[in-house]
Formats: C-alpha cells, sequence, structure tokens
C-alpha cells in the first residue's frame, strides 16, 4: 500500500501530490509525469516528532513531506527499515513515562542522599588550607559588616580558653579549637564554628550563659558540629555549584563566597544537631560536667526569645529545643 506524499523539486515553491511505495532495497515515488527511484542510503527521513509531519530528505536536493505519519510508519515497517531507537522510545508512551519516572527517582535519591554523602566525603577530603581560606574569609567579611571587636574583659577570654585548652576527649580524639570573641549588635546571643576550629563567641550569648559551666556546654556543642564537620558539609552541600566549582575547576570562589551566610545562619539538619547533642554530652562528662548544662542553655534562650528578648541567633539555629531538652535529659 503506497502513501501520499507532498513533493517539492528544490527549484520552485511549486508542490505536487505523489504516492510513495518500498521495499528493502528502495523507495519510489509515482505521480503524473514523475518517476523517482531512491536507494535507502541516499534517503534521510526525519525522526518521528509527535504529530508533525516526516520529511523526507533525496540525495538531489528535492524532498517530501509525509503528513499521515501511521501509514509512513507500516511502510517502513514493511520495508524492513527500523526508526532509530530513540525515535522508537519517544514514541513508546509506556517507555517514555518510566524512564521519567526513574529520573526523577534517580534525582531525588540522588539529591536526598548521594549529595549528602559527596558532601561529607569532601569535607573530609578538604585540604586545611582551604578550610582556613574559608574561615579567613568569614570572619573578615562578618567583620567589616556586622561584627564588632568584643566588650568582654581579656581576663575571662583566657579563662575561657584555659578551659577549653585542658578538656579532655571523648575517644583521645582532640578537636582543634580556638575561641574569637566579639559583640554580634543584631546577631543577639550568637555562636557558631568555623571550619578551621576557630568557634566564635558573641557578646550576647556569654551574657546570657550563667558562668563558664554553661559557656563550655555550648562550646562543647559548636565541638561537635567541627568534630563530625558539619559546617563544612552543609556549605557543600548547599552550595551545589560552589562544591563543582571548587573540586572539579578548581575555582573556590563560589563557595567562600557563599560562606560567611551559610556557617552565620547555620541551621543544621535534625541529625547534624542530634550528633552534636551527643558529642556535647560526652565530652562534659568526661569532664565532670552534667549534659543538662546544655538545656539550661536553650530553656534559657527559649524564655528569653518567649518574652521577646534576645534568644534568637543560636537558638534559631538550632530547632526541637523541647525534643533536644528531654534528650539531654537522658543523657
Amino acid at each position: 500500500m503506497s502513501v501520499e506524499a507532498t513533493y517539492y523539486d528544490g527549484r520552485s515553491s511549486a508542490a505536487r501530490t505523489v504516492r510513495l511505495d518500498a521495499d528493502a532495497q528502495m523507495l519510489w515515488l509515482d505521480a503524473e509525469g514523475l518517476q523517482r527511484r531512491w536507494p535507502w542510503d541516499r534517503v534521510s527521513v526525519s525522526e518521528r516528532l509527535g504529530g508533525a509531519p516526516r520529511l523526507l530528505r533525496f540525495g538531489d536536493g528535492t524532498l517530501c513531506e509525509v503528513r499521515d505519519g501511521a501509514a509512513f510508519d507500516r511502510l517502513l515497517r514493511r520495508a524492513g527499515r527500523r526508526e532509530p531507537w530513540l525515535a522508537r522510545w519517544y514514541a513508546n508512551r509506556r517507555a517514555l513515562a518510566l524512564t521519567v519516572a526513574g529520573a526523577v527517582l534517580v534525582l531525588t535519591a540522588g539529591y536526598r542522599w548521594g549529595l549528602p554523602w559527596l558532601a561529607a566525603w569532601l569535607a573530609r577530603e578538604t585540604p586545611p588550607a582551604l578550610s582556613a581560606h574559608i574561615s579567613d574569609y568569614t570572619l573578615r567579611t562578618l567583620d567589616r559588616t556586622l561584627l564588632k571587636p568584643s566588650r568582654w574583659s581579656q581576663d575571662d577570654q583566657r579563662a575561657l580558653q584555659a578551659r577549653v585548652a585542658a578538656l579532655r576527649w571523648p575517644d583521645h580524639v582532640p578537636v582543634r579549637c580556638r575561641l574569637v570573641f566579639r559583640d554580634g549588635g543584631k546577631l543577639g546571643a550568637n555562636a557558631f564554628a568555623l571550619p578551621d576550629g576557630r568557634v566564635v563567641l558573641l557578646d550576647g550569648l556569654l551574657q546570657v550563659t550563667a558562668g563558664d559551666d554553661q559557656r563550655l556546654a555550648v562550646i562543647a556543642h559548636e565541638l561537635g558540629h567541627l568534630r563530625y564537620r558539619h559546617g563544612l558539609r552543609k556549605l557543600l552541600q548547599d552550595s551545589v555549584i560552589g562544591l563543582f566549582a571548587a573540586w572539579a575547576i578548581g575555582d573556590v570562589s563560589p563557595l567562600t563566597a557563599a560562606a560567611p551566610a551559610a556557617l552565620v545562619d547555620a541551621r543544621y539538619s535534625r541529625a547534624f544537631e542530634l550528633q552534636a547533642d551527643d558529642y556535647a554530652a560526652a565530652l562534659l562528662r568526661i569532664n565532670g560536667l552534667s549534659p543538662l548544662l546544655l538545656a539550661q542553655v536553650l530553656q534559657q534562650l527559649q524564655r528569653r526569645k518567649a518574652e521577646g528578648g534576645a534568644g534568637g541567633g543560636w537558638l534559631a539555629q538550632h530547632p526541637a529545643t523541647a525534643e533536644r531538652v528531654r534528650r539531654l535529659g537522658d543523657r
């Protein structure tokens, strides 16, 4: 059974109605006063694209347009001609739907599990020089824009740093830590850890806490984030473009530029927070202090926040306060 097509000779815009037929070796074209024969290797057939006409281009620059796609498909099958695999896949709606569903699942799984795994691996492999570079840039940027010199006395700063230096470490694995004191202004009662081991304590948090034991509990929690590289992992995970730039082409500028906001406002996942709490509880216990010290700080900040005080900051970054207080009480 032949197929009707529209023929264009390539020299004018005139169109002629012709009939197409084929066998395994040849495609032939017939109309009144026009008969042509073409071997298949001199015929280019456009791929199937929805209901769009199929175009057949011949070796001399002429072409045919076939609007009855189903009839042309039957002609091709009768001639033993197979569509390219991509066209066959596209025409198979079930295969297309399954492929799209599979792609969505792969992308979802990659985002849910693959990206965190990659970020964790990259965080472990990050050279100390890069961690220091990110930390230096972050602190310089914050000092220029948000932070001021701390009003906390030098003696109090040295006393708290000495207590950190004297800590005993869970599993005998020390975490490098240097305290940095700043007045955070509108950042309120806050503390955050930089990837190279600096823990920035803001005056607002030092004023809210009742004594160095509670301050040490806050530091212990931040040390937990440092121990498991949570800040760097979150920065890498959130900055996908920066991640690939830093590790694929060696350009760390996108990653560095994202660091100040990401590290100051580090809203960690529930898993990260609980892991840091567990570490803090173990560190406090091994140093003769109660894990409830951290729970007390959370409760104090929660009360200040409820009263409209400066309880945001560190508390806002550490949600699920009630759950964490109960959990710390069981430690």
